[in-house]
């Protein structure tokens, strides 16, 4: 499903990448290019309650010349006026974990409003709602049967199946809703409320295809999908053109609660940039990661103390004892359908309020990789 020509209103709003159900692309694609290094997320969970906020927080971005009320109901993302496309994001990504989004979704024929994981090489995780599902006769269901969209993107593009379209017993713009997704290096699983709505196997990843496996943000917003501007299809999947007599059309975020399943400071894309031997560096804290990854199920960590590459350092006032650096190996699939290694360098660390570039061996940049200073 792609709506490509939404991608042109993005690219005139300074958006990075709002396209819904079309290709998401990002400011720098590390497949493509040489990137800046991910922020990460240091702490095992993270959660925010936007009824309390005033204004955007930290480690939250809104999306250029657009607007993002904090009010006593969340964060709300208005279509008031047409071409209007709210978004936010996180400015870190998470390479897996569990994501609860609390949202109450946007009314109105041809508004859509989302919740989308997605990745600098265009991976993609979504939900994706339309204010009077897609058009469906008779709205509103009699049997209170919303259709509810799911897709998965792989490095921006689609297989037969990758969006479905479930039926759920509930009232998606009346009442919030929690929205989960539960994605690690074997599964993908969305619930609603806590019950399972579908559940995708790495296994069942079609050949040709790339199981989601790089680090993503987390995103939120709505767009009008059905603008008379818009191609006739994607109308059409919208629901049917905008009325904008009944403007504005609001959804709502109270609250988003994460479970991170490698906390960590930075990601970073390395080797040859055709994606086949392209691989990721995650500075992490080694305690942390020790002592709840040592045994990964269906991973097989391995832990390899190089003396030549890495030197042992002391941090004064923060670590007792001296600490090393480990390099920690694992297959992934980044790039073409082939499995790379994945460099999982660790610098040891036991406060991760300290997790900043200049607090860190730059262990990718400085050649002479100098012990930190308090």
């Amino acid at each position: 499903m792609q709506k490509r020509d939404f991608l042109g209103l993005l690219t005139t709003l300074g958006l990075a990448a709002q396209s819904v159900t079309g290709q998401l692309i990002p400011d720098c694609n590390p497949l493509k290019t040489t990137c800046l290094p991910n922020k990460a997320w240091p702490e095992e969970n993270y959660y925010i309650d936007f009824t309390k906020e005033t204004e955007a927080p930290p480690n939250w971005i809104v999306a250029n010349h657009e607007t993002v009320e904090f009010t006593p109901n969340g964060a709300e993302f208005a279509y008031a006026e047409r071409k209007n496309a709210p978004h936010m994001w996180t400015d870190f990504y998470m390479l897996g974990g569990r994501y609860d989004v609390e949202m109450k979704i946007a009314p109105g024929q041809g508004i859509v409003s989302s919740a989308v994981l997605w990745s600098d090489v265009q991976d993609e995780i979504d939900w994706e709602f339309t204010g009077n599902q897609h058009g469906e006769k008779p709205f509103p269901p009699p049997d209170g049967q919303w259709t509810v969209e799911t897709n998965v993107f792989s490095h921006g593009k689609m297989w037969d199946g990758a969006t479905t379209y479930q039926k759920e017993a509930y009232k998606p713009t009346e009442q919030f809703h929690m929205y989960s997704v539960e994605w690690d290096e074997n599964h993908i699983n969305w619930y609603i409320d806590n019950r399972l709505t579908r559940s995708f196997s790495a296994e069942d990843t079609p050949q040709g295809f790339v199981f989601p496996s790089s680090p993503m943000k987390l995103q939120f917003g709505l767009w009008g999908g059905g603008d008379p501007d818009n191609s006739g299809w994607t109308v059409q999947w919208a629901g049917g053109e905008i009325d904008y007599n009944g403007l504005p059309y609001t959804a709502y975020v109270k609250s988003v609660n994460i479970t991170n399943k490698y906390p960590a400071c930075q990601y970073r894309y390395e080797g040859k940039q055709s994606g086949i031997t392209t691989a990721i560096q995650l500075r992490s804290i080694a305690a942390t990661f020790q002592s709840k990854h040592g045994v990964i199920s269906g991973f097989q960590p391995i832990f390899d103390y190089r003396p030549s590459i890495f030197q042992p350092c002391t941090i004064r006032n923060y670590l007792s004892s001296l600490r090393y650096a480990f390099e920690f190996t694992q297959k992934f699939t980044i790039g073409k359908p082939t499995s790379h290694n994945v460099s999982i360098s660790i610098r040891d660390i036991e406060d991760p309020q300290r997790c900043s570039s200049e607090q860190w061996y730059s262990y990718w940049d400085e050649p002479e990789r100098q012990p930190l200073q308090p």
